[in-house]
């Protein structure tokens, strides 16, 4: 039994406007991209954050995913902010952060298992770079 092509054209197309792929941005997740990638991020790093408008400086990473929702800190000599949000798609992670009520964002991609892109955080932004460590916290906090 031969189906016709429009018919079978307009049956694919109600399979992908009702399946569950096609409204997953529309579900309160804080979280979301593919399988395993929360597994992926989840853990320690170190790198280096370089400002516009000064040197380089020493920068470590908790970064924690569970109960759907991310946590940890991110840590420089000086300062240490909580961990408040984030998203990923395709690769691409943003990491919402903050201290005293002031909010920054960390926008990067995955380069292997490191983290490369640039955060804010008021006045100050610049570039970032971290790479997966093991279990361990820097000497410097």
């Amino acid at each position: 039994m031969r189906i016709p092509f429009l018919a079978m054209l307009a049956c694919f197309a109600g399979m992908l406007c009702f399946s569950p792929a096609a409204h997953a941005s529309k579900l309160p997740i804080n979280f979301h991209g593919p399988k395993g990638l929360s597994q992926k991020l989840s853990g320690p790093y170190e790198g280096t954050l370089q400002s516009q408008s000064g040197p380089v400086s020493l920068l470590s990473m908790q970064f924690n995913f569970s109960s759907g929702r991310p946590s940890g800190e991110i840590a420089r000599p000086g300062d240490v902010f909580s961990i408040i949000g984030g998203n990923s798609k395709h690769g691409h992670v943003t990491i919402q952060f903050e201290q005293n009520g002031k909010v920054g964002l960390i926008s990067a991609n995955f380069h292997g298992s490191d983290l490369v892109g640039d955060w804010n955080f008021g006045a100050e932004h610049g570039t970032v770079h971290l790479k997966r460590e093991l279990l361990r916290r820097p000497n410097w906090m």
